[in-house]
């Protein structure tokens, strides 16, 4: 009985010891999904899906990662390496371009991200760098407020206000609208206290009302090839390269990090996909 039991096992678990080899596989590509001109996009064809790479259990496991969040006063640290020790080799932070100062010559939080890095330098954690830009709040920002001097309609393409307190710059200064959303309206034109917007306002404006306005460092994208999109490239250039070298200061090599660029097709897209969307 025990022999015909062994020969049991055996018969249900070799099939299984032969199919733990490697197998040797080739990258799966699909051209028909590259999207040509930027910044034309698609909810059909997906960049992501036009390769696909099978790899190795053992570099599967070596991959398993988790989304690491700045929460409070948390001791990232102790974080990190409770992580490290439950198995994870990888975490994915998002450092967005509005973590920039105004004056772009720091970063928001810049010294807890840079002993961030230090720890996962010490616990052997690879972080994936999220670069962002969410039409929420894209790029730097200054903030003013404002109060409304007439009643204005909604439809109307023009405005009253005072300036309480900053100043509007023509173009880069608009109204904070469902800013979440991508709903702010650019001035075009301010002069004697009267504004041109780029589109009809969403909403009645009663004389006292108190707005917040807010004034892009930079614009949102324009057509490849003008003067504006030169400036919002080289602005998002500096950002990647505030990044990377927070990160070369924290120790870590190009092989212990990577950067991840990425914008949402459904929903916080609007200042990359371009200006028209305001």
């Amino acid at each position: 009985m025990k022999n015909l039991r062994k020969k049991l096992i055996l018969f249900l678990f070799f099939p299984l010891i032969l199919y733990t080899q490697e197998i040797s596989v080739s990258p799966y590509v699909d051209k028909n999904q590259y999207i040509k001109r930027w910044p034309d996009s698609s909810f059909y064809k997906q960049p992501w899906r036009s390769y696909l790479e099978t790899i190795s259990g053992k570099d599967f496991l070596n991959g398993l990662g988790i989304g690491f969040y700045l929460h409070g006063n948390q001791d990232d640290d102790a974080v990190l390496k409770f992580l490290s020790y439950c198995g994870f080799k990888n975490i994915r932070i998002e450092i967005g371009w509005c973590n920039v100062f105004w004056d772009e010559t720091r970063l928001n939080n810049e010294e807890r991200l840079k002993n961030l890095f230090v720890s996962c330098k010490k616990y052997g954690i690879k972080p994936l760098i999220l670069l962002n830009a969410h039409h929420g709040v894209p790029c730097p920002i200054k903030y003013e407020n404002a109060e409304v001097l007439e009643d204005a309609q909604a439809g109307s393409r023009e405005l009253k206000i005072k300036v309480i307190k900053g100043e509007i710059k023509e173009n880069y200064t608009a109204i904070e609208y469902n800013s979440y959303k991508g709903g702010d309206i650019f001035i075009t034109k301010y002069q004697e206290e009267k504004i041109i917007l780029s589109k009809p306002l969403p909403c009645n404006f009663k004389k006292s009302d108190k707005i917040r306005l807010r004034t892009y460092k930079y614009l949102p994208f324009h057509p490849v090839g003008t003067s504006e999109f030169e400036e919002t490239a080289n602005g998002w250039i500096k950002y990647v390269k505030l990044i990377c070298e927070l990160a070369k200061k924290a120790g870590l090599e190009d092989k212990d990090f990577e950067l991840e660029i990425w914008n949402e097709l459904t929903f916080g897209s609007a200042f990359i996909s371009g200006i028209n969307s305001y």
